[in-house]
């Protein structure tokens, strides 16, 4: 189990892509303990943050068994590794996403959260955070915790109201989250096909999707939802004369 925590605070996000090259394309990989080890010789599995693992007769700390293993995830020599996310910690992430949005709307006010942006095919935050909530419900909730949700995606971006009600939204779906990743397996299939008119990716076949796919696109909606509601954020103050 590698907590997603760690492999952000790895700092390899933050590497040009020089540098990220150059990293994945080693021939060997050398441990904190000094151990070497080939491209073959990889098998482990890491279970959780700062347990100790022993790989080749030698014992690492998950945390270098997993920093080691991500320089041979490249196109060119793929590794077989079992790679597991916590409840908590996709929980946390998620929780930070929708707690920073709600945090926008709260900042913004009732007026301000309900407005939209001079720019074409802009929406309110307020309207960005309700989406947000439907892709959690749907994705997570509907395809994975079988919970009945009926969504209209397109009445989404155009919805109103005040934060009080956003707030209690969020909150409740929040707890419903908890229920719905209780009993997923990464590498399960989904169920049920996702309806075709959410597809992110045109083209992709549905066939091959994950219960773990399910969960990281439910993730990627959340992340760039939140960053186009900062940027929303920093349009409506400015316009208005508020802070920047």
């Amino acid at each position: 189990m590698i907590p997603l925590k760690n492999a952000h605070d790895s700092g390899g996000w933050a590497r040009d892509k020089s540098r990220k090259a150059a990293f994945a394309n080693e021939k060997s990989c050398t441990f904190p303990t000094g151990g070497a080890m080939s491209r073959a010789e990889i098998n482990c599995t890491s279970r959780a943050a700062g347990k100790e693992r022993t790989v080749k007769g030698e014992t690492y700390t998950s945390y270098a068994v997993k920093y080691s293993l991500s320089r041979w995830l490249n196109r060119d020599h793929m590794v077989e590794v079992s790679m597991e996310i916590s409840q908590e910690d996709f929980l946390m992430f998620i929780n930070r996403a929708f707690d920073g949005m709600l945090s926008i709307v709260e900042e913004l006010g009732e007026e301000r959260a309900n407005l939209l942006p001079d720019l074409p095919g802009a929406n309110s935050p307020y309207a960005i955070l309700t989406h947000c909530i439907g892709v959690c419900n749907y994705w997570i909730g509907t395809l994975l915790g079988k919970r009945e949700f009926f969504r209209n995606r397109d009445a989404e971006f155009r919805a109103s109201g005040t934060v009080v009600e956003l707030r209690e939204r969020v909150v409740e779906l929040k707890a419903k989250l908890l229920a719905d990743i209780k009993h997923v397996q990464g590498e399960k299939p989904l169920a049920s096909a996702p309806n075709s008119m959410y597809n992110p990716l045109r083209g992709t076949n549905y066939g091959d999707w994950k219960e773990g796919t399910a969960l990281i696109h439910a993730y990627e909606e959340l992340a760039q939802h939140h960053g186009q509601m900062e940027i929303t954020r920093d349009l409506l103050m400015g316009s208005q004369g508020g802070a920047t």
